[in-house]
Parts: C-alpha cells; structure tokens; sequence
C-alpha cells in the first residue's frame, strides 16, 4: 500500500495529524506551512470566520491529504 508499508507504526496509532506528520518526519506545523506542504487550503486567519467547525474542517483536511500521501505509490518526501 505505497509508503504505508515502509512506516513502522500505523496511522491508527498515530492518533491526530499533527502526530501524524511528525511521525512522517516533518515538524514544521504552524501557521499553514503544513497546508501548504499538503498542497490544501490553510485554515482561515480571520477571526470572524475561525470557529470551532472550520478548525476541525481544516483539521480533517490535513488528516485525510496525509493519508493519501500515506498509500500513494514513494515518489518525494513530504518535508526537504
């Protein structure tokens, strides 16, 4: 199942994806850098629109776009 087969510990274990990506190696996790890694929109900056259901959105999207590249076939590093 692309690079799932070469990480030690499973997803499950991992538990959130800030977990996730650090087990992957990368530990730049703030301020949309990892969004921008993951090629997925950042959470919103405006405080109008950042509620609690938008921080869990764009949780979900880190989440699931670390789980593709999970089972996509090796290529590149997720972090340089």
């Amino acid at each position: 199942q692309g690079r799932l087969s070469s990480i030690s510990a499973p997803p499950q274990k991992w538990g959130d994806y800030p977990s996730m990506a650090c087990g992957l190696g990368y530990r730049d996790l703030f301020g949309g850098s990892l969004a921008d890694t993951l090629g997925i929109a950042a959470e919103t900056r405006d405080p109008l629109q950042h509620t609690g259901i938008t921080g869990a959105a764009a949780n979900v999207e880190k989440y699931r776009a670390l789980l593709e590249w999970l089972t996509a076939e090796p290529a590149a590093p997720i972090h340089e």
